[in-house]
């Protein structure tokens, strides 16, 4: 059971780890340089602390941390065949350095208090993000910020949004009362952040199928269809009651409707690069184009006129990976993936989360390179080293 833990007694640098732990949770949702200082600094301290580098070593030897590395390596190695410039290859191969933390994290995250501390962390930040929404959404203050954009664009926002619900949801089932009620309230206020604020419709998604999780993994099977009865009507109760949400979803619908008459819309761009991903797929299928080579064949061929500005990533991680790595790199990634599942799996209080973890980004991988970006790259990264702690834990 995830409860607070009594502060140390003692304060010096290798103490400090919880603390910096938890301030970089608490700016991830918030701010993309203080989340870069504070991985710093983390970085740094587990480093220096005594023993820690030992552990990492052994890390290395998990199957995940193998496949992790082999991810980073091939972006490295792919470098070679690329027709990108060395500006696009480099741009490219710097996101594939945040996987180099997992094991980092994985290690620091084996103190309970690190995991405890980072947890509420990240859930307060969220709730900063929503109060700030709330009070846009009403007009208390006077600014040309949109509420559905305080720190991060809508789809990164639903996404930790969503997560955090179900993360309240695990707390809200394990804990005893009055503390339970906490968690609780803070649920209610993430929701009525993605369903009556947010224009995110992935946020929509993900928030229902990580419910639905939810149910599936921590009740009974006759509470579970109680849940899934109740899940139903919140559903129908959101859609008639949310006029953000019945946009949301009508725009989608409309979008998809008349891609043969207006292929320039949000639908209509991503199946368009979809499209153009899969003729680059075709080029060469077992080893991809190379590092970077989506954004420069984009540039190069120009495939959708009306989007006339740099295009990084085809809006979907899977096509990205095989334009760039051919079925080489899905091979490794599904392995990554795998081999997280399979580590997640075998957990005990952080299984649910980690589980959780790996459907958010699986799911909402196939509309966004969630991996490349910093937001939600970081965001899996953290959360799945903070998971994987417990199973450092457990063998160390």
């Amino acid at each position: 059971m995830l409860t607070a833990e009594a502060l140390p007694t003692k304060w010096s640098p290798v103490t400090t780890i919880p603390f910096i732990l938890a301030l970089l949770f608490f700016s991830l949702p918030l701010s993309s340089s203080g989340k870069s200082i504070f991985m710093v600094l983390a970085t740094v301290v587990i480093l220096f602390k005594p023993g820690y580098l030992t552990q990492i070593r052994d890390t290395i030897s998990r199957p995940w941390c193998k496949a992790a590395l082999a991810l980073f390596f091939l972006a490295l190695v792919a470098c070679l065949w690329s027709p990108a410039t060395g500006k696009e290859k480099w741009l490219i191969l710097s996101k594939y350095f945040k996987f180099l933390y997992l094991p980092l994290l994985v290690v620091a995250f084996q103190d309970k208090k690190a995991r405890n501390f980072s947890i509420h962390a990240f859930l307060l930040a969220m709730a900063i993000t929503s109060f700030i929404s709330i009070v846009l959404k009403f007009g208390w203050i006077n600014t040309s910020v949109h509420p559905d954009a305080v720190f991060r664009n809508h789809i990164i926002t639903g996404l930790m949004m969503s997560f955090a619900t179900y993360v309240c949801g695990v707390l809200f089932v394990r804990q005893q009362k009055p503390i339970r009620f906490i968690y609780l309230l803070l649920a209610l206020i993430y929701t009525y952040q993605i369903f009556f604020i947010s224009f995110g419709r992935t946020g929509y998604i993900l928030y229902f199928l990580l419910l639905s999780l939810l149910v599936v993994q921590l009740f009974t099977k006759r509470q579970a269809i109680i849940g899934a009865i109740a899940l139903a009507g919140l559903f129908a109760g959101f859609f008639h009651f949310s006029p953000s949400m019945q946009q949301g979803l009508q725009q989608i619908i409309t979008e998809w409707k008349g891609f043969e008459h207006d292929k320039n819309t949000s639908v209509g761009y991503r199946i368009q690069f979809h499209d153009f991903s899969h003729k680059l797929f075709e080029h060469h299928p077992l080893i991809g184009n190379g590092t970077g080579s989506f954004t420069a064949l984009y540039r190069m061929e120009k495939p959708v006129p009306a989007w006339d500005r740099t295009l990084l990533e085809p809006h979907s991680q899977y096509w990205l990976t095989a334009v760039e790595f051919g079925l080489l790199g899905l091979a490794v990634l599904g392995f990554f993936f795998a081999a997280l599942f399979f580590s997640a799996w075998h957990l005990k209080q952080m299984r649910p989360i980690a589980i959780s973890l790996l459907l958010v980004i699986g799911v909402s991988s196939l509309t966004d390179s969630m991996l490349l970006y910093s937001g939600p790259g970081y965001f899996f990264i953290l959360w799945m080293g903070l998971c994987l702690g417990e199973e450092k834990r457990v063998e160390g």
